[in-house]
């Protein structure tokens, strides 16, 4: 019985021992395969690992405090210009390779970093291994055990010179563009309508402020539209313009011609500024405005203004005065059947004139049509000399029954004395003024009419020819006039029907046309011939018309006068 229990419990243990040999060599299998598992992951991890490392554009690093030395990835060498492993991985030796101005900042971030675990992303500068200085963005956290000691700091660096170069780039512009706006000398800003966003130099100086927090302290506003003068003129800038803001008001009608102009006022004084706009761009609603002082100009404005009303009364009155020297068409009537004048000075008054005066009976009368130098004040100054010797002249061959009376002479005469009230004695007199003229002399009894003319011709008609006797080749006055010339009288005796036209230059030189030639004395004859046999009145109206066809849209050359009459002698 021992025995045969023996043998049973023999055969328990070994099955029992058998089946535990089992379950080892199963654990064992297990233990193996997770051992190649996790070799293989860990492979594959570190494989990873190295792959990113060596991939990445960043340099990675890793400092650990309690040994004091640092761990750099291959990019991280390369930045420096070192193979792998070229630098002493002790921090004593990598701070050698910071630049020396921005060490003590790095350091000092990297101190409270580990200590007191604030953030850092810094920007600084690295030397090379050539010592050349490059920009770095670097970044890391702080690894911590239980006790929040740090096990150590892990970081990566970017190469952001390109970066940096830009912003350099960037700066420089920004300050070349500044410089610019701070040499202007109109106020330059940018503004999103409500509030300014900046300002240039003369902004600065206008308003007498160092910045745009005091410029909205001084004068409390945002914007510079707040400092519109609200009594200014009407169509004046105003902070709304209706339904618009200002600026945009100005820039809708950065077409127009008119200037738009703002008044701002500082300590009591107006200024005026003329003022454009624009939208800059970007997309964020900021525009520009350049405002430009127009003080002085519009000041000047007023001033000439003023002064162009109160000149333009005295020539509109000048008009009156020059106005009533002209004859009365009345007096045409008793020596001629027919007449007509034209006179159109260039200006409200002018340089020509015509005069009709009847002698010592009612068969005498003297016309002259006259030319004075230039034109406007100028000229019609010089015809009221003429009209003064006029007058002298009519006095003596009215004191004298038995004066011949000669057109020539009348010429002579006021030649001699222009000359002399002018003191042009030589070339080197101050004045030079004068004019060409024709005076006729008609005697109806008589049946004779006499000419003389300086400068100007007389046409007329006899039957069916016309005619020109052309005047003397000198002119009245004038510094390089002969003082004792003596001018030719021509006599013309009057027969049937004859008629005569006496004109200054200003017609026949008148430009126009094409080809922008004279009118000329040939077109004038032509029209001469032309309507001889229509009445006066006619004839003005068909001779006007020629002329400003002729003219069409050039400037008026110079004053135009014409004087033609009809005799008629049995």
């Amino acid at each position: 019985l021992i025995i045969l229990s023996i043998m049973y419990w023999n055969r328990q243990l070994k099955h029992a021992v058998n089946k535990q040999t089992q379950q080892l060599q199963e654990l064992s299998a297990s233990l193996e395969r997770k051992v190649e598992e996790r070799t293989r992951e860990l492979k594959e991890s570190k494989e990873k690992f190295e792959l990113t490392i060596t991939g990445s554009d960043d340099g990675l690093w890793q400092y650990v405090p309690s040994t004091d030395k640092n761990w750099f990835s291959p990019r991280y060498y390369e930045m420096l210009g070192y193979e792998n492993n070229g630098i002493d991985p002790t921090h004593e030796n990598w701070t050698k390779h910071v630049h020396p101005d921005d060490l003590e900042f790095v350091e000092k971030a990297l101190e409270d970093h580990v200590e007191n675990d604030t953030v850092y992303d810094l920007t600084y500068r690295m030397l090379t291994k050539d010592g050349e200085p490059f920009w770095i963005r670097d970044r890391a956290r702080t690894l911590r055990d239980e006790e929040g000691n740090a096990i150590s700091v892990n970081g990566s660096v970017t190469d952001i010179r390109e970066l940096k170069e830009a912003e350099l780039a960037l700066s420089n512009e920004k300050k070349f563009t500044q410089t610019l706006l701070d040499s202007q000398e109109q106020i330059i800003i940018s503004t999103d309508g409500d509030k300014l966003k900046t300002v240039n130099k003369k902004f600065y100086d206008f308003f007498s402020v160092d910045s745009i927090k005091a410029f909205n302290r001084k004068y409390d506003a945002q914007c510079i539209c707040e400092t519109f003068n609200n009594n200014a003129p009407k169509g004046y800038l105003q902070p709304r313009m209706g339904e618009e803001q200002w600026i945009d008001y100005v820039i809708s009608r950065s077409d127009y011609s008119d200037l738009h102009k703002a008044m701002i006022t500082i300590d009591g004084k107006d200024f005026i500024f003329s003022v454009t706009a624009t939208n800059l761009p970007g997309g964020n609603n900021a525009r520009s405005a350049v405002f430009t002082d127009i003080t002085e100009m519009e000041n000047s404005k007023t001033e000439i203004e003023h002064l162009y009303k109160h000149t333009q009364a005295s020539i509109e009155y000048a008009s009156l005065i020059q106005g009533a020297v002209i004859p009365d068409d009345a007096v045409f009537n008793h020596y001629f059947q027919d007449h007509f004048v034209i006179w159109e000075p260039k200006d409200t008054v002018g340089g020509d004139i015509y005069l009709f005066e009847e002698l010592r009976n009612s068969d005498e009368c003297l016309l002259m049509v006259i030319d004075c130098t230039g034109h406007g004040v100028s000229g019609a100054l010089v015809t009221m000399l003429v009209k003064a010797i006029e007058r002298q002249v009519v006095g003596r061959l009215n004191g004298d029954i038995n004066i011949d009376v000669s057109p020539g002479w009348i010429l002579s005469y006021f030649n001699r004395t222009m000359k002399s009230l002018l003191k042009q004695h030589n070339k080197s007199s101050a004045s030079n003024a004068g004019f060409d003229g024709g005076v006729i002399y008609y005697n109806k009894k008589e049946q004779i009419l006499k000419f003389a003319g300086a400068q100007i011709p007389l046409f007329y008609l006899e039957g069916e020819e016309l005619k020109t006797i052309k005047g003397d080749h000198h002119s009245i006055g004038y510094k390089t006039s002969d003082i004792d010339y003596e001018f030719t009288d021509h006599i013309i005796p009057t027969k049937g029907d004859m008629s005569f036209y006496l004109t200054t230059d200003g017609y026949i030189d008148q430009l126009g046309g094409e080809k922008e030639f004279s009118f000329g004395k040939s077109h004038l004859t032509q029209l001469i011939k032309t309507y001889a046999q229509e009445k006066m009145e006619d004839q003005r109206t068909y001779f006007l018309n020629a002329l400003r066809e002729y003219q069409g849209e050039y400037e008026r050359n110079d004053d135009v006068t014409m004087v033609a009459f009809r005799v008629h002698n049995k």
